[in-house]
């Protein structure tokens, strides 16, 4: 990390805007974060992908429900995956509640999974505002892998560009929003 630093930083101590826990570009990313995902600390445009990997309801707001233990920033760099590191899913329901204050920013958005019986996940809660960012069109991708695996979407979506939509594989998603 000390490498990282110096490249990043031109010091190579845990201190200042060089420390662990510092966010000197003000995404909601620390340091440390940063380093462990390969993105830029400098640069609030540069996140990492924060994959809902947890097969159960819950909060956004929950670090727990998030693969590197930190809840998503509301920006426009900000990259969302849900479940797309699970391959088997059980049977039930499953709720993301978008429950951040105001409307949540986002690039993009991926619906991903996989399982066995009837599963539903069914995203609630706050609006969804996409934003390009830079050359990076907002994009919705939708990827689960089974027929029996149906994606509700009932957030409100704002769009700020034009949204590409992206599907392949065989789940079923529905957009139900106002």
């Amino acid at each position: 990390i000390e490498q990282w630093r110096f490249t990043h930083f031109g010091i190579t101590t845990n201190t200042g805007n060089a420390a662990d826990n510092a966010d000197p570009d003000n995404d909601g990313v620390a340091n440390l974060v940063e380093f462990n995902n390969g993105t830029l600390p400098n640069d609030a445009t540069s996140l990492p992908v924060f994959v809902w990997h947890q097969p159960v309801s819950g909060n956004w707001t929950t670090a727990a429900n998030w693969n590197i233990g930190l809840a998503p920033p509301s920006s426009p760099a900000t990259r969302l995956e849900f479940l797309s590191d699970l391959t088997t899913l059980s049977a039930g329901t499953i709720i993301p509640n978008n429950d951040n204050a105001g409307i949540f920013s986002l690039n993009s958005l991926r619906l991903a999974g996989s399982g066995s019986g009837s599963i539903a996940i069914n995203s609630t809660g706050g609006a969804l505002r996409f934003h390009a960012n830079g050359e990076l069109p907002p994009q919705l991708k939708l990827n689960a892998y089974s027929t029996n695996l149906t994606y509700t979407l009932t957030n409100p979506i704002d769009l700020t560009a034009d949204l590409t939509i992206d599907g392949a594989n065989t789940g079923n998603f529905a957009l139900n929003g106002p």
